[in-house]
């Protein structure tokens, strides 16, 4: 099922795409798509480009980089023939921002990615396009499959593959949670921002591709894991 998904999306690009540009530049514009379309969410940047065309400019879309991330989501800029824009990209959304130079004017979504202000952002964004990081980089192999989130990056809380700092084991499943709040049960949003402050005081294990959903807790003593002593 998912390949006949991943199969009709394709398709869906490159009708897309055939509207916009002309025969000269088609081959070349699938081209630069096929170099990102090991991140799925740098492919969905160029569905919705092609879709919804900024200003109505029917411009060939040259490139994609990354700005910032955070756990999944990205902000990306894309250069076309003439232009370049800013995208919010995450999982299966894409959500054209504006154009690269004006920034983005949403505080709470700038201190989500680390800058503290629009000067903040516009330094970052001062650097030549070059300099950022490449979309193509970031591949669905170097991502946490239930998370997102990439190599590097700690996981979203609550995610089954998040490792425990204190036993190594499966963090949404060991004890460490009942044993820091001193609590039988995490019973509500209070006890569970009291975690997560302790959980980031300790150090929150970052995302690796040896980590897995499976392994159930550390150690060769699995069964008393499982429960709360």
């Amino acid at each position: 099922m998912q390949n006949a998904k991943t199969a009709i999306d394709q398709v869906d690009t490159e009708l897309l795409v055939r509207y916009v540009v002309s025969e000269e530049e088609y081959a070349g514009a699938l081209a630069v798509i096929e170099r990102f379309r090991h991140n799925p969410a740098a492919v969905n940047v160029f569905r919705n480009y092609y879709a919804e065309l900024p200003e109505g400019r029917e411009e060939m879309a040259c490139d994609l980089r990354v700005v910032a991330q955070r756990q999944g989501s990205f902000i990306f800029a894309l250069k076309t023939t003439a232009h370049c824009y800013l995208y919010f990209g995450s999982g299966d959304t894409a959500q054209y921002i504006g154009e690269y130079r004006q920034g983005i004017d949403d505080e709470e979504v700038l201190l989500y990615f680390g800058f503290a202000d629009l000067r903040a952002f516009r330094k970052k964004t001062g650097m030549p396009f070059d300099q950022l990081a490449s979309a193509a980089t970031y591949t669905s192999a170097a991502c946490c499959v239930v998370c997102g989130v990439p190599v590097g990056d700690v996981h979203v809380l609550g995610c089954p593959v998040e490792q425990c700092p204190w036993c190594q084991g499966q963090l949404n499943r060991c004890n460490c949670r009942f044993d820091q709040l001193g609590v039988e049960e995490v019973a509500d949003e209070e006890l569970l921002e009291r975690f997560a402050e302790i959980l980031e005081a300790k150090g929150r294990i970052a995302f690796q591709p040896d980590q897995c959903p499976a392994y159930p807790t550390a150690g060769n003593d699995v069964g008393p894991l499982l429960k709360k002593r």
